[in-house]
């Protein structure tokens, strides 16, 4: 990168915010979806339709995070 292309860019960067907020957001999603899943499968020994599509939303929330983190470090 030459001298003039590094004075166009911001310099008070928030990447390590956004990569430890993202890491947080995918630590807690899987915690709480598997604790959720852990006492309804053996404490109330009954799964139903709700759980199987709070997976698939973790599933996704944990991809929309992973593309945060992954854009953080192509910008």
């Amino acid at each position: 990168m030459s001298q003039n292309q590094a004075a166009f860019l911001p310099h008070n960067s928030e990447v390590g915010e956004i990569y430890k907020l993202n890491i947080c957001f995918i630590v807690a999603t899987c915690a709480i979806i598997g604790l959720r899943l852990f006492v309804r499968a053996y404490l109330v020994k009954h799964i139903t339709v709700d759980d199987y599509l709070m997976v698939a939303a973790g599933i996704f929330s944990t991809a929309f995070s992973t593309m945060a983190i992954v854009g953080t470090y192509m910008a």
